[in-house]
């Protein structure tokens, strides 16, 4: 039978003891766990909020805010039409003006010497 050495028995023990400590426990190892599966519980839980919220957009509502979107849109060109209308009718008021402009010069020309003539009309 072989002989054992009470030195080599110690060592090993002091050994296997010292490792052991570094070892977290196994309580603090489980506080950890749980810690870590509540968070992943919560998220969990955080994602399924999301999906519901997501889920219960009604397709209806977006049709209609599509439809709406381009029935603005229709209504933004619209505008720039009337607008584009509209300066028209601006140059061709303003050419008017100064064609008036111009005969109102022509008629004081032809009415200031008529006037300056009779005794009676001051100017």
């Amino acid at each position: 039978m072989p002989t054992v050495n009470p030195e080599e028995i110690n060592e090993s023990v002091d050994y296997l003891t010292s490792k052991l400590t570094v070892i977290p426990s196994s309580e603090k190892l489980t506080k950890e766990l749980n810690s870590t599966l509540q968070k992943s519980n919560n998220l969990v839980q955080e994602v399924s909020k999301l999906e519901e919220n997501f889920n219960s957009i009604d397709t209806v509502e977006l049709n209609s805010i599509h439809q709406a979107l381009q029935t603005l849109e229709q209504t933004y060109s619209e505008i720039d039409a009337y607008e584009v209308i509209i300066n028209g009718v601006i140059e061709k008021v303003n050419k008017i003006d100064v064609e008036l402009a111009k005969e109102e010069q022509v008629i004081k020309n032809l009415r200031d010497p008529l006037f300056s003539q009779l005794p009676f009309i001051k100017k």
